[in-house]
This record gives structure tokens, sequence and C-alpha cells, in this order.
């Protein structure tokens, strides 16, 4: 796993909206493996913002987006968003 902690307080690098779509596309990761990776985003995001000074807006809008992406894998429910969201 990619070290993404960032002393500033900001969104760890590397994680962005981009990495978490090309994860979720990739038909080279099982839905197990999504899951997992997906978790440890999260788990470094919301590390990230518990260490931060300031809340960073871009930061909690991933972590929301990913929880509810988890939440609907949780449900059967995934695949491709059409609103843009992963």
């Amino acid at each position: 796993m990619k070290d993404h902690k960032d002393k500033s307080g900001e969104v760890p690098r590397g994680i962005d909206r981009q990495e978490i779509q090309q994860l979720l596309a990739d038909s080279g990761y099982s839905g197990g493996q999504r899951e997992d990776r997906l978790k440890e985003i999260l788990t470094e995001l919301t590390q990230a913002e518990a260490d931060a000074q300031h809340p960073d807006p871009e930061r909690s809008g991933l972590i929301r987006e990913i929880r509810s992406t988890l939440d609907r894998q949780a449900k059967g429910q995934v695949e491709d968003q059409p609103d843009g969201k992963f």
C-alpha cells in the first residue's frame, strides 16, 4: 500500500477521485479487492482528517463518497454511477 501521509493536513498525496474511479473501473480487481482497497483509502483519509488542524472540503467529500460506495456495494448496488460519482 502506498504511503499517502501528508503532514500539511491536505488530502493525502496520491488519493484522488481519478485513482478511486480507476480502481472501480479496473476489471483486474475482484469485488473483494476493490472493497479492501477502498477501506484502506478510507482509513488513510479519515486519519488525515483527524490529524488535520482544519477540515478539508475535498478530503471530506472523498470520505463521504467512499462510504457511500461501500454502502452501495454492501447492498449489492455496485458498478458505474451515471451522475459521475464513484
